[in-house]
């Protein structure tokens, strides 16, 4: 099958806004579960090939660290990433809004796993489309890691409003 560059530049245009659709039903969604929470905060590890050069050595993976408030007091902690059975435990409290239950679709919002997919997919549009990652921004400084200040791959989702002007800000 033979399509237009024009109709490849569409679809693009689709899947950049449905990505910005999403990550504002998984912001609403975690905002609804966690009414202080601010920033879902994303650990992004980079593992190096020493066999590639270094355009094609990173190999990127996103974990869930927590969930915080505007001024960095952590609201909720993920199980660490390398226990795959203590994520596949780990409950979010219950969803009572009707209509974003409706958008996780078949998805379960509790579940971090379910979170994750969304979240790896969200990263995945990011990083194709945007040079500046505007869905999913670095974390903002009064957020900051409690266990490592100077952490360098943390990013963020911003929850509210207010979260998003600070990430934009750096602040």
């Amino acid at each position: 099958m033979v399509t237009s560059v024009q109709a490849f530049a569409a679809a693009e245009a689709h899947l950049q806004r449905q990505a910005r659709g999403i990550t504002a039903m998984v912001a609403a969604t975690l905002h609804a579960q966690f009414p202080t929470a601010a920033f879902l905060v994303l650990d992004l590890f980079e593992e190096q090939d020493p066999d590639l050069c270094e355009e094609e050595a990173a190999d990127e993976a996103l974990y869930l660290d927590s969930i915080r408030a505007l001024d960095g007091t952590l609201v909720y902690a993920f199980p660490f990433p390398d226990d795959d059975a203590q994520l596949r435990a780990a409950t979010l409290p219950v969803l009572p809004n009707a209509v974003l239950r409706r958008a996780w679709g078949e998805l379960d919002p509790q579940e971090p796993a379910h979170l994750l997919n969304l979240i790896h997919r969200i990263n995945t549009t990011d990083v194709l489309y945007a040079a500046s990652r505007p869905l999913l921004p670095d974390l903002p400084a009064q957020a900051a890691h409690p266990h490592d200040p100077q952490e360098q791959n943390l990013l963020c989702l911003p929850l509210t409003p207010a979260a998003a002007l600070a990430a934009a800000s750096g602040s």
